[in-house]
């Protein structure tokens, strides 16, 4: 579990970082030429060039990931709209808190509601498929934003969501 969880934090930073350059540049360009061309919606919509549908259901509270750290868990469905089996690389997903991003929890235990594997099995075309994944939480009050888009979507789609912690 402790390996996922770093391989996990792995990508979310090469991909996360990557991502996160691109869209800069790409929104000052946006804003430069005075376009709207930057697609975001309130939790749901469809990401990856439309290959995949995405509902932002909660953002929890959960029990402290293995340093002893207040973590929360963000709830997603995802549905599939390929004509082939999804791969887990296609999504992206951010949590920030006060600005920051969240680093992925790593738990000891497996928090109830949280499924590790949920984030990278495969769903086949038309499917739909309940994920969890578990975020570090920098304070217990302060609202959860989530950004979703596609992993390498060049059309900037983008689906957020901004979520009070309970």
């Amino acid at each position: 579990m402790a390996t996922q969880g770093m391989y996990s934090k792995a990508i979310d930073d090469t991909f996360g970082t990557t991502n996160s350059s691109t869209q800069s540049s790409t929104k000052g360009k946006t804003q430069a030429e005075g376009s709207e061309n930057t697609k975001s919606a309130d939790k749901e919509g469809d990401i990856d060039s439309g290959n995949y549908h995405i509902k932002l259901v909660s953002v929890t509270k959960s029990g402290n990931d293995y340093e002893g750290k207040p973590t929360a868990i963000l709830t997603y469905e995802l549905t599939n709209k390929k004509n082939e089996n999804s791969n887990f690389m296609d999504v992206d997903i951010q949590a920030f808190q006060n600005g920051h991003e969240l680093d992925t929890a790593i738990y000891m235990d497996q928090p109830e509601g949280y499924d590790a594997e949920s984030s990278t099995q495969a769903i086949q075309p038309g499917a739909s498929k309940t994920v969890t994944v578990g975020y570090v939480l920098e304070d217990e009050i302060s609202p959860v934003s989530i950004e979703a888009s596609g992993t390498l979507d060049m059309s900037d789609a983008k689906v957020t969501g901004e979520f009070s912690l309970q």
